[in-house]
């Protein structure tokens, strides 16, 4: 079962200001001085504060977070409302009331408290918090080590801060925070207790605008008694969106990857991508990408290196003050097709780089089933040995020396080097295992490898890289 778990946090900009309702530390949504203008945001318009910039790309679905989400809090606020042992303390005389009460001494209306507002700002905000909130180990902490309550749109911040990791959903996460108002009743009571903030939360009646975001099984919740904004329009963000997220000398510091490979082909083309190893790869860092040898590597549209006569090069990233390199080596290596036939008696398919054995099977009847990767030639390569079983007419390739020769000494015939691969070769093969006739299959596309695998086939993963 997923483990789900959620954590809280009250905000107080100004103490002097501050008051204390059912346990929460609370404050004003606004700072007196408001946000800095100047504050660079991220393309959610959230303030992203100081450290060094990357980005990454998600995949929204706020128009399903806004058709649940004021639905949930407001069952939850009805059910405190009939609930008598949910009580908050009066500001007059300190004593813990109904809610009902509560809401009377304050002179707000039932209907005022079951009506709670949405906010274009915080739901903003909640959105840049999931994505930042990803790291479980941060909690309220955002990734340049500021506290959550530094984001602002605009001159609105959150109030109250929720998190919950696991959650499938916006109900689902409202439930989760409010499945603590058992423990809150015990509170009330004076009773022995554990967390009960994100109850809390959803059911104060001086909680006035919420906004919520969920992605990836992130959920955010921020609430506030006041906003400036006071837009109640939903983003309805939906579909895939690049965010700007600031980072710490600590968490860049981790290293940053590339995605070019150690040896290019002569004419490889490679769309540069710088990746922070925080996070495996999640964040990207950008900035001006040159080459210290056009001649044999070069940089054009940006990003995109391009590999011309055999030699090494240095292709750097700028920006920010900082630069990452990446050594590259171009050879001479040329594409090698093997070819893939299949027998339509036996059921197994077959590999092969010679054209006349490719022939000679499909003028016996095997289909031809075209190219199937690409092999190399020239260059640092890897050998891929290939293995005949006389028992049942299987084929096996493999770059592992080790099965190889396990194989070669359990009877399987040694047919040495069938071809030889490139690493740093572009493009993925994944091998297939069907458990019930021995066979296995290569193939360079991830949808018939999710496919076959989905059918009863063993996934193994990549076996090699195709040109």
């Amino acid at each position: 079962m997923e483990r789900k778990t959620a954590s809280w946090k009250a905000c107080a900009l100004v103490a002097a200001a501050s008051m204390a309702i059912g346990g929460i530390v609370t404050g004003p949504a606004v700072a007196d001085d408001g946000t800095p203008s100047a504050e660079k945001t991220s393309s959610l318009g959230v303030t992203i504060g100081t450290g060094t910039t990357v980005t990454t790309t998600v995949t929204l679905n706020q128009r399903d977070v806004y058709a649940k989400a004021i639905a949930r809090v407001v069952k939850w606020r009805r059910d405190a409302l009939n609930d008598t042992r949910i009580k908050f303390r009066q500001d007059s005389d300190g004593r813990y009331v109904t809610v009902a009460q509560y809401l009377k001494s304050e002179g707000i209306s039932q209907a005022e408290y079951l009506s709670p507002k949405w906010s274009n700002a915080l739901e903003r905000i909640a959105v840049q918090r999931t994505i930042e909130a990803a790291d479980y180990s941060l909690g309220h902490t955002r990734p340049n080590g500021t506290d959550c309550f530094t984001a602002y749109y605009g001159e609105d911040s959150s109030f109250n801060e929720v998190l919950a990791w696991g959650a499938g959903d916006a109900d689902s996460a409202i439930d989760l925070w409010a499945s603590e108002k058992d423990d809150y009743v015990k509170q009330v009571a004076g009773q022995s207790h554990s967390e009960t903030g994100h109850y809390v939360m959803l059911v104060n009646p001086d909680a006035k605008w919420y906004g919520f975001g969920v992605l990836n099984g992130v959920a955010a919740g921020e609430a506030s008694w006041e906003t400036v904004n006071q837009s109640q329009a939903p983003t309805n963000w939906s579909g895939t969106k690049t965010v700007e997220v600031n980072v710490s000398n600590a968490l860049i510091g981790q290293g940053v990857t590339s995605n070019l490979p150690g040896t290019m082909s002569t004419g490889q083309k490679v769309a540069a991508v710088a990746r922070l190893k925080y996070m495996n790869g999640r964040y990207h860092f950008s900035g001006t990408w040159t080459s210290s040898n056009p001649s044999v590597a070069s940089v054009s549209n940006g990003n995109v290196v391009t590999a011309h006569k055999t030699g090494t090069a240095t292709i750097s990233v700028s920006g920010q003050g900082k630069t990452y390199s990446f050594k590259v080596t171009v050879a001479n290596v040329t594409k090698v097709p093997v070819y893939r036939v299949y027998n339509r008696n036996s059921g197994l398919h077959h590999y092969t780089t010679s054209l006349s054995e490719k022939n000679m099977l499909v003028g016996k009847g095997w289909r031809d089933e075209g190219v199937s990767f690409n092999a190399a030639k020239g260059g640092s390569l890897s050998p891929v040995y290939r293995e005949y079983n006389p028992n049942n007419g299987n084929h096996n390739w493999t770059t592992n020396k080790n099965e190889h020769d396990m194989l070669v000494a359990r009877g399987w015939r040694n047919e040495g080097v069938a071809w030889y691969v490139s690493p740093s070769a572009p493009t993925n093969v994944y091998r297939l295992y069907n458990p019930n006739s021995g066979e296995h299959v290569y193939t360079t596309s991830f949808g018939e490898y999710q496919s076959v695998g989905y059918s009863g086939w063993h996934m193994e993963g990549i076996a090699w890289k195709s040109l």
